[in-house]
């Protein structure tokens, strides 16, 4: 009996170590064979977002969307290659606030999939441009409080060369709207200096600057008039001749840099807002145009 259950018991672990060395064999397998279509068509999408650091963030988005459905070993390292491919390039390019804000928003986290190098990079850049978003922050507040203690000779006075010209308009133009209703009440100037506030300021008390413009300007009046005032003021300023210099364009320069430029003045201006601030595409020909993010220029096309 004992005999009979001994072989019956051989033969049971004999059966399982069969079928568990053909499961593993299947595995092996499936992981070593070639995409799918469906895993085709998945790395071309990839593919196209990886090209260029505006669709960066459509590739993390895919790329998180589809990574755990892939069931080839090659289609998944084809993915990471690209994965490390778009974080290199955002390096490379220097577009660091970017980088910071696809990495702060949750974009970037795959990192088990990047190289150590890549890593220590990225965590670099992240922590430097916290310290300068912080010293922005501060900047803002401070401004703020001048305004709120309606110290208008010191609001009048103040210059700052590191906060972005547009943001750093609103919160002046804010103020002297504030000084300008408390002393002359509703006139043109103040109306002119409401139109000078960007709609699409998302800093400190942004809530609060909205609500105050929009008790006298309704929401798309605003809108509307403050883009057609900065297209005006881009498209009628004056540029000495000696200024224009034969530089390249470079990812994170200032529309006045582009200006200066050999590329000149464009032609047309479109605004359009975004989640993350303002897109503007500057038009110079049906094919000749550039792209500024937030007042950065991030691309362009010759």
């Amino acid at each position: 009996m004992k005999k009979a259950l001994s072989i019956f018991l051989l033969f049971t672990i004999l059966i399982l170590s069969a079928c568990s060395n053909t499961a593993i064999q299947q595995k092996s397998e499936k992981e070593g064979e070639e995409p799918t279509e469906t895993e085709l068509t998945w790395l071309e999408i990839l593919e196209v977002y990886s090209q260029e650091n505006l669709s960066a963030q459509n590739f993390f988005e895919t790329y998180s969307k589809y990574i755990d459905q892939f069931t080839s070993t090659t289609a998944r390292n084809m993915a990471n290659e690209m994965y490390n491919k778009v974080v290199q390039h955002l390096i490379t390019s220097k577009d660091n606030k970017r980088l910071y804000f696809l990495y702060t928003e949750g974009f970037i986290k795959h990192k088990e999939v990047l190289s150590k190098d890549l890593v220590k990079s990225v965590n670099q850049i992240v922590a430097d441009v916290k310290i300068e978003e912080d010293a922005k922050k501060e900047k803002i507040k401070r401004i703020l409080s001048i305004i709120e203690n309606k110290n208008f000779d010191s609001l009048h006075s103040y210059i700052d060369d590191t906060l972005d010209k547009e943001t750093l308009d609103s919160l002046l133009s804010y103020g002297y709207a504030i000084e300008e209703l408390q002393k002359n009440g509703e006139t043109n100037h103040f109306f002119d200096l409401l139109l000078s506030i960007s709609p699409l300021y998302k800093g400190e008390k942004n809530k609060e600057i909205e609500a105050f413009v929009t008790k006298y300007l309704a929401l798309d009046e605003w809108k509307e008039k403050y883009i057609v005032k900065i297209n005006n003021r881009i498209m009628n300023q004056e540029y000495k001749g000696d200024q224009v210099k034969n530089i390249p364009l470079t990812a994170g320069m200032s529309k006045q840099e582009v200006v200066y430029s050999a590329w000149g003045k464009p032609l047309q201006i479109k605004i359009f807002p975004t989640d993350q601030g303002v897109s503007e595409q500057w038009i110079y020909s049906d094919i000749k145009h550039l792209t500024f993010d937030n007042n950065e220029l991030t691309g362009w096309q010759e």
